[in-house]
C-alpha cells in the first residue's frame, strides 16, 4: 500500500513539475532581409517662382498699401501669362517695426514699419517662366529667388516606383535563397524608406539680366533637364 501511494505521489509530482516548466521554444523561422530599389528619370511639368514683397515706410498703413499694390501687380502679370489666381500662394503678412540707433541719445528709435510677405507662383507651362520672371523684376519685384522645376503629381510616380522596388527586392531575395538551396516564402514585413525627388533650382536673376531677358525673350526659352526620382523598400521574407 505504501509502495502504491509513493508511485502515485511521484506521478502527481511529475505532472505538477511538468506544468511548471516553460513551453518549448519554437524553432526560428529562416528569414532574409533585403532592400529593393527603383528609379526613373522624369521631365518636369511645373515651374515655381518664389518672390518676396518688402515695403519700408514711416506709416504702417502706407507700407501695407504699397505691399498690396505690389501683390496686385503680380496678379496682373499672372493674368497676362494665363496663370490662374489660385496658382499664386502668398504667405501671411509680416509686420515688424524698424529701428535705428541714435548716437546723440544713445537710444534705439523707431523709424517706421516693414511689411513683407512671400509668395509662390506655379506655372504649368514651362515655356513662360523666363518671361514671367523678367516681368516681375520689371514691375519692381526685385527679391526673386529664381525658378524651381518639379512635377505636379510626384506621388503617382512614387506609387509606380514602390511596386518596382518591391519586385526588385523579391528578385534579389529569390536569387540569394536559391544560392543556399532554399525557396523564398511570403513577406513578413515591408517598410518604405522614402523617395528622393529634388526640385531643380535656377539661379536668381538680377534686375539687369531680367530686363535683358524681357527684351530678348525667345519663343523657346531654356528648359530644365530630366529629374531622377528614387524609391526604396525594406522587405523581410521567410524562407522554406
Amino acid at each position: 500500500m505504501k509502495y502504491l501511494l509513493s508511485v502515485l505521489f511521484l506521478l502527481v509530482s511529475s505532472e505538477s513539475f511538468a506544468q511548471m516548466l516553460p513551453p518549448p521554444v519554437p524553432a526560428p523561422i529562416p528569414m532574409i532581409t533585403i532592400m529593393g530599389e527603383a528609379k526613373e528619370n522624369v521631365a518636369p511639368d511645373q515651374a515655381i517662382i518664389t518672390a518676396t514683397l518688402t515695403n519700408r515706410e514711416q506709416k504702417l498703413d502706407v507700407a501695407k498699401k504699397n505691399n498690396d499694390a505690389q501683390m496686385e501687380k503680380i496678379v496682373q502679370i499672372a493674368k497676362q501669362f494665363s496663370i490662374p489666381k489660385e496658382k499664386i500662394a502668398p504667405s501671411n503678412l509680416n509686420i515688424n517695426p524698424e529701428y535705428t540707433y541714435n548716437n546723440a541719445t544713445n537710444k534705439q528709435e523707431m523709424i517706421g514699419y516693414i511689411v513683407s510677405r512671400t509668395l509662390r507662383i506655379t506655372m504649368d507651362k514651362l515655356d513662360v517662366h523666363e518671361r514671367v520672371l523678367a516681368a516681375l523684376v520689371d514691375a519692381g519685384i526685385d527679391q526673386v529667388s529664381g525658378v524651381e522645376f518639379t512635377v505636379a503629381n510626384p506621388e503617382a510616380i512614387s506609387d509606380r516606383l514602390r511596386i518596382k522596388a518591391l519586385e526588385n527586392a523579391k528578385a534579389k531575395a529569390s536569387a540569394l535563397a536559391a544560392t543556399v538551396g532554399m525557396k523564398l516564402g511570403k513577406p513578413i514585413s515591408i517598410s518604405v524608406s522614402g523617395g528622393y525627388f529634388p526640385a531643380q533650382p535656377m539661379p536668381m536673376m538680377s534686375m539687369a539680366r531680367a530686363d535683358m531677358a524681357m527684351e530678348k525673350s525667345s519663343v523657346a526659352p531654356s528648359l530644365p533637364g530630366m529629374m531622377e526620382l528614387r524609391e526604396s523598400v525594406n522587405v523581410v521574407f521567410s524562407m522554406e
